[in-house]
C-alpha cells in the first residue's frame, strides 16, 4: 500500500515539472539588449545628383542674327555719305547696358564635390568620419554620390536632395508661344472694356481666339527651354547691299572697291522664362524685334557683281550711284512682365510706320502665351 503511494507521489510531481517546462517554451523570448557603445547599423547608397549638376546653357540673339533695326549700333559709311552697316546695339545682342559696360558675371556652376560638401554640413556633421566621426564615408564617382550612412541620415540625405532637386534644378520645360498680331485701336479699345466687365485688371490683357486669323496673324512662333534658361528665335531674309565704295588708284585707271553687308529683313524674339514660386504665373524678361524692307527686286543687284568683282573701272557719280541707301521699318521694345500661365496676354506694340498717313492702321502687337511642364 504504501508503495502504491509513493508511486502516485511521484507521478504527480513528474506531471508538474513536465507542465512548467511547457509553459516556459511557450513565453516569448526577451529582446537581446543592445550593448551600450555599440556601432549603429549602416549601409551604402548610391545618389545620382546629375540634374543639379547639369550647366544650362543660355542662347541670346547673336548679332549676325538681329534684323536691321540693331539702330544704335548703324554707323554711315562709304564715299559721298551713301548707306549705313547695322551693328549690335550697344552693350552687347540685345543691347542692354552702355557700350563697353562690363556684363554681370554669371554664377559658377554647381559640382558634384559642392554638394557633397553642402550633404556633410546639413546631415549629421559630426559622424562623418573625415570631421572626426566613426559613420558617414562619401566618394565622388562621375556625376553621383557613393555615401555610407546610417539608415536615419539616408533618410536625411533623401529629402535634402530632394528639395534641391525640386528648386534648384533646371529641370522643368517652359513653352512659350509668340504672335505678332496686327490689330486695330478700336480692338485694344474692346480688349480693355472685356477685361472691366470681367472685373480684371486693364493692364493685362487677355486677347481671346476669334482675335487670330490668317488676315490678322503677322508671324507667330514657339520655342521649349528649361525654367530659366535664355533662348531666341528668329527668322527672315537676309539682304546684301552695297555700303560704300573705295577708291583702288592703278598704273593707268582708277576703279572702285565695293564694301558690302547683310542686313536682316525678318521677326526676331529672345525670352527668358521663370516659373514662380506658386506655378501659376510665370516673369518673362523678352525682346521683340521686327524689321521689314522695301520691295527688294533691285535692291543688291549691283552687290551681287560687287561681290565677284571688287574693282570696278567706273567713274564716281556711278560708284556712288550703286550705293544702296536702304529705307527699313524698325518696330523693337524689351520689357519685362508676369503673365498668368495658359493665357494668351498681349505684351505690347505700337503702329509700325507712325510718320506714315497711308499704313496707320498697320498697328503691330505681341501676344504671349506661356505653359509649364511637369
Amino acid at each position: 500500500m504504501r508503495w502504491q503511494i509513493a508511486m502516485l507521489v511521484m507521478c504527480v510531481m513528474l506531471i508538474g515539472v513536465t507542465l512548467s517546462a511547457q509553459a516556459q517554451s511557450t513565453k516569448p523570448a526577451k529582446p537581446a539588449e543592445k550593448k551600450a557603445g555599440a556601432a549603429p547599423e549602416v549601409s551604402t547608397m548610391v545618389y545620382n545628383v546629375s540634374d543639379l549638376v547639369r550647366a544650362t546653357e543660355d542662347y541670346p540673339l547673336e548679332p549676325a542674327m538681329i534684323p536691321s533695326t540693331s539702330l544704335p549700333g548703324a554707323e554711315p559709311r562709304g564715299g559721298g555719305g551713301g548707306g549705313f552697316v547695322p551693328g549690335p546695339a550697344p552693350g552687347g545682342p540685345m543691347g542692354r547696358g552702355p557700350e563697353g559696360a562690363t556684363q554681370p558675371a554669371q554664377a559658377a556652376p554647381t559640382t558634384v564635390d559642392a554638394i557633397g560638401e553642402l550633404i556633410r554640413e546639413t546631415v549629421d556633421p559630426e559622424s562623418w568620419t573625415d570631421q572626426g566621426g566613426t559613420v558617414g564615408r562619401m566618394r565622388a564617382f562621375g556625376r553621383s554620390l557613393i555615401i555610407t550612412q546610417t539608415g536615419d541620415n539616408h533618410g536625411k540625405i533623401q529629402s535634402l536632395l530632394n528639395q534641391l532637386h525640386q528648386d534648384a534644378a533646371p529641370n522643368q520645360m517652359i513653352a512659350v508661344r509668340a504672335y505678332w498680331v496686327l490689330l486695330k485701336p478700336n480692338d485694344i479699345l474692346s480688349l480693355g472694356e472685356q477685361a472691366k466687365q470681367q472685373k480684371k485688371s486693364a493692364a493685362m490683357l487677355e486677347v481671346p481666339d476669334s482675335m487670330f486669323s490668317a488676315d490678322t496673324i503677322y508671324s507667330q512662333g514657339q520655342t521649349l527651354c528649361f525654367n530659366g534658361q535664355t533662348v531666341h528665335i528668329s527668322s527672315g531674309r537676309g539682304h546684301t547691299i552695297i555700303t560704300g565704295a573705295t577708291p583702288v588708284v592703278g598704273s593707268s585707271s582708277v576703279g572702285y572697291q565695293f564694301d558690302t553687308a547683310v542686313v536682316q529683313n525678318g521677326v526676331a524674339l529672345q525670352v527668358k522664362p521663370e516659373v514662380t514660386a506658386d506655378g501659376k504665373s510665370a516673369v518673362l524678361d523678352l525682346q521683340s524685334i521686327v524689321s521689314e524692307l522695301p520691295e527688294t527686286k533691285e535692291l543688291g543687284a549691283d552687290a551681287k557683281a560687287a561681290a565677284t568683282t571688287q574693282v570696278s573701272d567706273i567713274s564716281s557719280d556711278i560708284a556712288l550711284s550703286k550705293i544702296d541707301r536702304v529705307n527699313v521699318v524698325a518696330q523693337q521694345f524689351r520689357t519685362t512682365v508676369r503673365v498668368p500661365l495658359d493665357k494668351k496676354v498681349l505684351i505690347g506694340g505700337m503702329t509700325m510706320e507712325p510718320n506714315n498717313a497711308a499704313n496707320s492702321s498697320r498697328n503691330l502687337y505681341l501676344v504671349v502665351e506661356v505653359s509649364a511642364g511637369d
